[in-house]
């Protein structure tokens, strides 16, 4: 799950760790994303964290194949409207741009 040390993301990681998914949390640790917010699942060991900005294709390829990733659930955006829409945003790229980034190795790597 990108962006999974959010808010909301960290609530899904928690429904899905309940419901016995296995989820790697994917996060950048922005100013959105808190570790306090998934300690409890990293912990247990009951799932993995790479700290990485889905942006970064070559991160984001590795961690697909490490952890023969098939399905991809994306909290990672720009929720801060004053930073949103801003010049100097440091998150100007649109997540849809990281998106299809990542879609493209979908077929060797087995993504649903």
């Amino acid at each position: 799950m990108t962006g999974a040390a959010g808010f909301i993301g960290s609530a899904f990681v928690r429904e899905a760790l309940a419901k016995g998914d296995k989820v790697v949390i994917y996060d950048a640790l922005t100013y959105a994303g808190h570790m306090p917010n998934i300690e409890s699942c990293l912990k247990d060991g009951i799932c993995e964290f790479v700290k990485a900005d889905i942006r970064d294709y070559d991160s984001a390829l590795a961690a697909l194949q490490k952890h023969k990733i098939t399905q991809i659930a994306n909290f990672a955006a720009e929720s801060t409207s004053t930073i949103a829409f801003t010049a100097r945003n440091p998150f100007s790229k649109p997540t849809s741009w990281a998106r299809s980034r990542c879609s493209k190795p979908r077929a060797p790597i087995g993504l649903r």
